[in-house]
């Protein structure tokens, strides 16, 4: 085991894995892996007969297809946020022009 790294056994789908993590992650390593478990397991008993390897491919699809949802969602919301700051800016600025000048 490299310095600044702990061995964590994780199972998925019934299967020990040694996995490597930082100080301090294994909490969320484990997180993953009950995540992953859980979706290979929701895969697999969807009633078809497939073998392990599909049930892998297909589940990591479904997750890829998910996170590319996410991040567009979240590309969406921050342009969106952008220009509504924007035409706040805009507003403040104009506000700011029409009020008279009180310097003298």
């Amino acid at each position: 085991m490299s310095e600044g790294s702990d061995t964590v056994p994780i199972v998925i789908l019934g299967k020990e894995y040694a996995v490597r993590c930082p100080p301090g992650e294994r909490e969320r390593l484990e997180q993953l892996a009950r995540f992953v478990d859980e979706r290979l397991r929701e895969v697999r008993e969807s009633g078809a007969a497939l073998g392990t390897d599909r049930i892998a491919v297909l589940t990591a699809l479904n997750i890829a297809n998910e996170l590319f949802d996410l991040q567009q969602r979240h590309s969406q919301e921050t342009e969106e946020a952008g220009a509504r700051t924007s035409r706040m800016l805009e507003m403040v600025q104009r506000l700011l022009d029409e009020e008279p000048d009180r310097t003298g």
